[in-house]
């Protein structure tokens, strides 16, 4: 890939912005890695063939029953204290993060706060379309509350242009991914080398408090996916993708790039709005969102 012209300007932003601060192995086989990682950020359950995301297969206990996590930006942080070194690349060599130390985290669910509720998928998706650029106009949304059984996820889609050009973008929003994982499993995961192949780009960085962020980019013959995986110190993941497709994962593809720059998918990914309680007037005020299509 790498003489996408427009591409090459978005890298070049992120680039100054990120000096500053984006092989799961079963029974000694080494996994399918890069299938593994893309099927963390999907979701099965019916949904097409989207395969909405939870949890790296072959690594269950990333995301398991019973595992919880602090309420997002209450209470103390945990220090960024050195953990395991994950290999990335800068675009110019191997580069390195740092892990950030989850050992100390309450494993229990925290309450939420009184007189404040669960965010909705709805309101997810209300908030992915509050945090797009100036200027891009969006529609069609979609949203997935938490469950029984992924009690700390949360999962919204929208389309961005008109039609038939409507293009896709998309945010996860997982609770307890640091806490509920080894050190060794978060190596994998946040290495460029189990997200893209040889010539795509990738780069790992560490941002000043510590968190973990993964921006990079793939194709799929001329389908052009871009990502923003941010690993905050907190344990919460929050990953968003935009392609130049009707849909991220499978297209068909309907313009020439994604909609969103890998700068403007970090500046999503890392907004201080994401929080797992809120308001019950966020999620009502999120009811106005139309047209919207719940995925439970």
């Amino acid at each position: 890939m790498g003489k996408d012209g427009d591409t090459h300007m978005d890298l070049k932003v992120d680039e100054q912005e990120l000096t500053r601060a984006m092989g799961v192995a079963v029974g000694g086989v080494e996994a399918p890695t890069r299938d593994l990682v893309a099927g963390a950020t999907r979701r099965g359950r019916g949904l097409r063939t989207r395969r909405r995301a939870a949890v790296l297969a072959g690594a269950c206990a990333l995301i398991a029953v019973g595992v919880g996590v602090p309420q997002w930006g209450e209470g103390s942080s945990p220090s960024a204290s050195p953990g395991v070194v994950s290999p990335g690349t800068n675009g110019s060599g191997p580069g390195k993060v740092t892990i950030p130390d989850f050992s100390k985290l309450p494993k229990g669910p925290p309450p939420p706060p009184p007189g404040e509720v669960q965010r909705t998928g709805r309101a997810t998706a209300a908030l992915l379309k509050e945090l797009l650029p100036r200027g891009k106009v969006s529609g069609a949304y979609a949203g997935q509350d938490a469950t029984a059984e992924d009690l700390y996820l949360l999962f919204a889609r929208l389309s961005i242009g008109a039609p038939p050009m409507e293009q896709e973008a998309q945010i996860n929003v997982q609770s307890a991914f640091g806490p509920g994982s080894t050190h060794e499993q978060l190596v994998d995961f946040y290495s460029c080398k189990s997200r893209v192949e040889p010539g795509e780009f990738c780069r790992a960085t560490n941002l000043d408090d510590g968190s973990v962020l993964l921006l990079f980019e793939r194709r799929n013959g001329e389908l052009i996916e871009r990502n923003a995986d941010l690993l905050r110190i907190d344990g919460t993941r929050l990953t968003a993708g935009a392609a130049n497709g009707a849909d991220v994962e499978d297209g068909p593809v309907v313009g020439t790039k994604p909609p969103l720059t890998l700068k403007q998918l970090k500046s999503i990914v890392t907004s201080d709005k994401w929080t797992l309680y809120v308001d019950p007037e966020v999620n009502e005020r999120a009811k106005q969102l139309e047209p919207y299509e719940p995925y439970n």
